[in-house]
């Protein structure tokens, strides 16, 4: 109850000890829709994973429009992140009219997040969102409805070249589908998780995991309650061991709209070595 309300929590991400997630707060901005706009949140946790307090993740990253999703370096010095499409503090829409998201990086300051820029492969013309970051910092996967993929959102990948991120590549027709695939995660040990509802599944969004460490991919594979229920669930982080994740669901029992859920995993994920 000190992380999830009746309004919207999700897409957590760890941060040292503590969890950075996407939520509208009550008294929370908002857009022409009557809509509250969606910021990012810190939950501190205790050493047993308790929720202590949740405030605000930051003054420089929280804008007046959506942030969030985001992903963090090992280190925690370096932060992608999902933002509405913004120049100089002000929406910048498509030629429909409409504002979409972009990707962004900012870095650790003194005392906030500073010098934020958004990534080369964003676009006016569509969305870019969802960052997930690999353990080497070299390779950043990501959702987008760029055209010409295999349906309404896909998911890509950059890497980090020479200094630079190079144009996005969409992962193949093996994970998208004609649906949406949303939220992906990889994990250190190069098993993707990412959210679908155009792969067959328990219904509405499930969570389906890829492993991509080999020069082979191997097999979509749809992870089964407790992860998935008969609806959304998606947006999952775990631990380098994979014993514990976190993910978010709007299945019943919970306190609202989209809820933040703990799942242990004590014998841990297929694929995924324990240390």
């Amino acid at each position: 109850d000190r992380l999830n309300s009746e309004l919207m929590e999700f897409s957590p991400a760890f941060f040292g000890q503590d969890l950075v997630y996407v939520a509208r707060r009550r008294n929370g901005r908002v857009d022409q829709r009557g809509q509250i706009f969606y910021e990012l949140m810190r939950a501190e946790m205790t050493e047993q994973s308790e929720v202590r307090r949740t405030k605000p993740f930051s003054i420089g990253l929280n804008s007046a429009y959506h942030e969030g999703p985001v992903s963090f370096s090992q280190d925690g010095r370096e932060v992608f992140f999902t933002r509405s499409n913004t120049r100089h503090g002000l929406s910048r829409a498509n030629d429909r009219g409409q504002v979409g998201l972009k990707v962004y990086r900012a870095f650790q300051g003194q005392y906030d997040w500073q010098g934020i820029e958004e990534l080369p492969f964003n676009s006016d013309q569509y969305s870019c969102m969802h960052p997930s970051l690999s353990a080497d910092g070299n390779r950043l996967f990501f959702a987008s409805n760029k055209p010409g993929g295999y349906g309404g959102l896909d998911i890509y990948v950059s890497d980090y070249l020479n200094g630079a991120w190079t144009q996005a590549v969409n992962l193949g027709p093996k994970i998208n589908t004609s649906g949406d695939e949303a939220f992906p995660f990889i994990h250190s040990s190069g098993q993707l998780f990412f959210a679908s509802n155009g792969h067959p599944g328990q219904g509405g969004l499930d969570i389906f995991s890829i492993d991509l460490s080999g020069p082979g991919w191997g097999q979509v594979y749809n992870l089964a309650p407790p992860f998935n229920s008969e609806q959304d669930d998606l947006g999952l982080v775990l631990n380098a061991e994979a014993s514990v994740g976190y993910l978010s669901s709007n299945r019943a029992g919970g306190s609202g709209q989209d809820d933040i859920n703990r799942v242990d995993v004590p014998a841990g994920i297929p694929g995924i070595a324990r240390k």
